[in-house]
């Protein structure tokens, strides 16, 4: 096999990796809604994910830069392969946060929208 052929199944082997890891913790979330607002379910500032999405970005960060300081080409598209999947879930949470909150079903300090105080007029009212 050559290096371009390896280095695409080990963006795929990254990605699919980083893809079963952040849908397992996604259904641990949703089998025990008990541990929302715990550890790793904390929320951050609006429109940011919270902080489970930035530990699954971690993950791969890491494998990254180890494939990069022990110079293995496998390890580092490995690692990259993490990073495109979730970088890209990164920008469609918070592009699909700021919808929302430019739309007025979610406020900018995660406080429920009955205590807003700002209402942001619908596009057709301008």
């Amino acid at each position: 096999m050559d290096e371009t052929k390896q280095q695409i199944v080990c963006l795929i082997g990254g990605a699919a990796t980083i893809g079963l890891i952040k849908g397992a913790e996604e259904l641990y979330y949703t089998l025990h809604p008990e541990d929302a607002n715990k550890f790793p379910y904390l929320k951050t500032i609006n429109p940011l994910p919270p902080l489970d999405d930035w530990l699954v970005l971690a993950i791969p960060a890491v494998v990254t830069l180890a494939g990069v300081a022990m110079k293995k080409p496998k390890v580092k598209y490995f690692g990259l392969g993490g990073l495109l999947f979730q970088g890209a879930n990164f920008i469609r949470i918070i592009v699909m946060r700021s919808g929302w909150m430019a739309s007025g079903q979610m406020s900018f300090s995660n406080v429920p929208l009955r205590n807003a105080t700002v209402r942001i007029a619908p596009i057709k009212e301008i």
